[in-house]
């Protein structure tokens, strides 16, 4: 499943350093991000959108191919549309950019 996801490029370009430091691929490093997310339980009020806070760094889109383990966690929060979806994988990316250390706040 394809779905498309607008991120800041401050997230972008921490996230391609994570990729090279973890030797992992862009789409790896975004499904360990959706996991982390899922895994720690954290509600989704507790994460500010980072478009909305992070707006002036530029947005950058990215076409992502789901697949069937993250499509499921993704669906264990409700049934949502496309737009949903994405709004959830760029909180997941906040909070994992957080916990790695490579974002200043939430």
């Amino acid at each position: 499943m394809r779905t498309t996801v607008f991120v800041t490029k401050w997230q972008y370009d921490k996230l391609k350093k994570l990729c090279l430091e973890d030797k992992v691929s862009f789409q790896d490093e975004i499904k360990r991000a959706v996991l982390t997310f899922f895994e720690d339980k954290v509600p989704l009020t507790l994460i500010s959108d980072p478009l909305t806070s992070h707006k002036k760094s530029g947005l950058i889109k990215i076409i992502l191919l789901i697949d069937d383990e993250l499509d499921q966690s993704i669906k264990k929060i409700s049934e949502i549309s496309n737009t949903k979806k994405s709004m959830i994988i760029r909180k997941a990316i906040s909070y994992y950019l957080f916990r790695k250390g490579k974002y200043g706040d939430l």
